[in-house]
């Protein structure tokens, strides 16, 4: 999205019509959370999550925060399967695309472990964080997940971009 033109999203609607589900915790949150846990003594089970949204709304917030007009193109699931593009991560995947049997866990109630003080900081704070990661000590290399820049011009060539 970085990048700018034609992004690779996944469909916004899963095959029973419903929209794809995500949550989004940023790693520093929840290691600042179990210290201030730990520190508080607190006792209890909890999912340890972000909000529940919207995949298309999560990647549309992750666009607003780093991208220069990126243009998502949504590309259906047996197109992604067929060009063997794998969802949620590693090489040649589509992060946050989540596989189906994580539906029900990308869905947990949040409530819970935010009573116990997790704050989940604004997504766009975690895609620029992972950007300047990114551009700062990984350029020319393999990004550990995600399409490289030749295999989703590829992918939406195939589809006619």
């Amino acid at each position: 999205m970085a990048r700018g033109g034609p992004t690779v999203v996944p469909p916004a609607v899963g095959e029973a019509g419903l929209p794809l589900p995500a949550q989004l915790l940023d790693v520093r949150d929840l290691a600042a959370w179990i210290v201030d846990a730990a520190e508080r003594r607190t006792a209890g089970s909890f999912d340890a999550v972000g909000p529940a949204v919207a995949l298309a709304d999560l990647l549309a917030e992750v666009a607003d925060a780093v991208g220069r007009e990126p243009e998502p193109v949504p590309v259906p699931e047996p197109v992604l399967t067929e060009a063997g593009v794998r969802p949620w991560t590693g090489p040649h995947s589509l992060p946050l695309w989540p596989p189906r049997e994580l539906y029900g866990a990308l869905t947990r109630a949040a409530g819970p472990s935010a009573d116990a003080g997790l704050r989940a900081r604004p997504v766009a704070d975690t895609a620029r964080a992972v950007l300047e990661d990114r551009l700062g000590r990984a350029v020319g290399r393999r990004p550990p997940a995600g399409l490289t820049p030749v295999e989703e011009a590829a992918l939406l060539r195939g589809m006619g971009w």
